[in-house]
């Protein structure tokens, strides 16, 4: 395999949900167009065109660069499935109306176990670009991007759908796709789990470390470890960095404390 480094970037022509939970890595990207072609989910996470440090691949998470703002009418509303690991979390705590109290989700229909539904509730965005950072076969890369259409959460339902031809894959003078250097630290720019992290010569202090898989399959939440994240999903990397990696800092949507 050929090692370049290079960036992708599109025109979103539709509001974009990008999930705090769902970092829609490069990585991710490729292997899902690999499965498109043939059907087969083994082969699709083996065969994705980049580099891999420590099980690590080199495909950055998607940010949004430019002005972004929410989108006219701000939230999409879909019926999801609620998994049992959830239940407890803050996101799925709602207000009653029976004296200012609280319910959970796991007072709806009990009896449909791990398969009961809920409302999950998206911020969607507008916003000039959409970026990744990679390392690996630019060819193939460019090749399998030549038939991304949409990207983000409910593409099927028509958001983040792409400008066609906005598509660019470019060569890119240094590795971004793992880390960022802000100042005197190194910032995530894809989940890492931490032991990798340091592995790599790279320090903790200061960075957002939270339970997440930094390997595919990533649905799969019994791959779960702690991992340092990227501080925001906007781009952050101009000559005002640290004002931006100050202003967009993510405001975690779980409560964890790092033992």
């Amino acid at each position: 395999m050929n090692h370049e480094t290079f960036t992708v970037s599109a025109v979103p022509a539709t509001p974009i949900i990008v999930s705090p939970r769902s970092m829609l890595t490069l990585d991710a990207l490729l292997a899902a167009l690999i499965y498109e072609r043939t059907q087969d989910a083994d082969l699709a996470m083996r065969s994705v065109p980049l580099t891999e440090t420590l099980s690590i691949l080199h495909g950055s998470a998607a940010f949004l660069k430019g002005e972004v703002r929410p989108a006219p009418r701000g939230v999409g509303v879909f019926k999801g499935g609620l998994q049992p690991r959830e239940v407890s979390e803050p996101r799925f705590v709602w207000p009653s109306r029976r004296r200012g109290g609280h319910r959970q989700y796991t007072a709806i229909n009990p009896k449909a176990g791990a398969y009961r539904n809920t409302l999950d509730v998206y911020e969607t965005l507008e916003a000039e670009r959409i970026v990744w950072f990679g390392r690996g076969d630019i060819a193939a890369v460019g090749e399998l991007l030549s038939e991304l259409t949409h990207v983000g959460r409910k593409a099927r339902q028509g958001f983040g759908r792409l400008i066609p031809g906005s598509l660019e894959v470019e060569p890119y003078d240094t590795d971004r796709s793992i880390a960022w250097p802000i100042e005197d630290r190194p910032v995530p720019m894809r989940p890492v789990d931490v032991d990798a992290w340091q592995a790599m010569g790279f320090g903790t202090e200061g960075l957002r470390i939270e339970p997440a898989t930094a390997r595919m399959p990533y649905f799969d939440a019994s791959g779960q470890r702690l991992c340092v994240l990227p501080p925001t999903r906007r781009a952050y990397w101009a000559d005002d960095a640290q004002r931006w990696l100050l202003s967009c800092s993510f405001q975690s949507s779980i409560e964890f404390t790092q033992e």
